[in-house]
């Protein structure tokens, strides 16, 4: 018990003070669409609660409570669809899927009134299950618009790669916004390997050189950066050169498009939190068929990339009021933005940028 107490206190200690809330609002992934078959039930914990996910005969998704309210059985373990209810394996009470309530108990005529499950406000898009959380129960102001060459069947899934991190769940977004970074951390050549930069040889083969500039836009809810991309040869040569796209939506996800001359791909990355402090991220590429070699390529060399932002975040704090210098501008200016997730005050990423006496900021 000491000992968990004092892994507690360091952990605490680490991830700092004045922490915003862990859980902000908005649309979060509870599992992608192929690991959800017809009839299947699973259980997801997460955002502090227990979904049951389930996939009704007609194909349609659900997300209510995980626990059946009469004696608490899990739907998830032994749990079956019965046409477009759910039924708890305990004592075979069924719950319609879109109201929650019950609508059939064994050996009882009529069902009780009030009785039922809790029924979360969920999506299917971008071949990902998606569940609405607002801490004060407020239903969605604004939808994940979804990515139309995967909508079309234009571009298909190729590779994916997960990820555990001890952070605070802004650190991740924020990431993006840390323009100066991509320069510090993710210059060293692939080969290199997932640690942190190093003097390596491989940078005379190859050394990575970002430019990166955040763009405002008048949606709410979204934030959007364009990065120019570039693996250089001896430090001067331009080797190889991408145009990336990244569109933050909400707090937990990305639609980040990459653009070479021989094609282009997406990545989709989503940001669950399974404990206050503890994060569960996905990527998943998409492109056409015929460019998979680049698409698997891409995939490993944003995996080598990412580590590297890991490896920093498990061991990073959170600091509530930083210390920022004038090329911090994107970071303040992200803060700003995020903190719509946290309260009622929604202001634009544009707004964020120009603040309140609208000074235009020379990026």
């Amino acid at each position: 018990m000491r000992r968990d107490m004092i892994n507690l206190r360091r952990r605490m200690r680490k991830m700092g003070t004045k922490l915003p809330p862990p859980y902000p609002n908005g649309w979060f992934a509870l599992l992608e669409s192929v690991e959800l078959k017809v009839g299947e039930v699973k259980q997801v914990d997460s955002i502090g609660e227990n979904f049951a996910v389930f996939r009704t005969l007609d194909g349609k998704v659900h997300v209510t409570d995980a626990y059946c309210p009469h004696l608490g059985a899990s739907l998830a373990v032994g749990g079956t669809i019965q046409g477009d209810c759910i039924e708890c394996p305990f004592h075979k009470w069924r719950f319609n899927s879109t109201s929650g309530k019950c609508v059939s108990i064994p050996n009882i005529e009529t069902v009780p009134r009030g009785v039922g499950l809790k029924v979360w406000t969920s999506i299917e898009i971008d071949e990902a299950i998606f569940v609405w959380y607002d801490k004060e129960g407020r239903s969605p102001d604004w939808e994940i618009p979804a990515v139309e060459d995967i909508k079309k069947g234009n571009w298909i899934y190729h590779a994916r790669n997960e990820f555990l991190i001890s952070s605070h769940i802004q650190d991740i977004p924020e990431n993006g916004a840390d323009v100066a970074h991509l320069n510090a951390i993710h210059s060293d050549h692939l080969m290199a390997g997932k640690s942190l930069p190093t003097t390596d040889c491989w940078n005379a083969l190859g050394f990575h050189e970002w430019n990166g500039k955040w763009e405002s836009t008048d949606i709410p809810h979204e934030a959007r950066v364009s990065i120019t991309h570039e693996v250089k040869l001896f430090n001067r040569f331009t080797m190889i050169k991408f145009d990336v796209e990244a569109r933050q939506i909400g707090a937990s996800y990305v639609q980040l498009k990459l653009s070479h001359r021989f094609g282009r791909v997406i990545f989709l990355q989503t940001v669950t939190p399974l404990e206050p402090l503890l994060q569960k991220v996905v990527h998943r590429v998409y492109a056409p068929w015929y460019i998979r070699p680049l698409a698997n390529f891409m995939m490993w060399g944003e995996t080598v990339m990412f580590h590297r932002d890991v490896m920093i975040w498990n061991k990073k704090q959170f600091v509530h009021n930083p210390q920022l210098v004038k090329t911090d501008k994107c970071i303040k200016a992200f803060r700003s933005w995020f903190q719509q997730f946290y309260t009622e005050n929604s202001i634009t990423f544009k707004d964020a940028i120009l603040g309140p006496k609208k000074d235009l900021i020379d990026w």
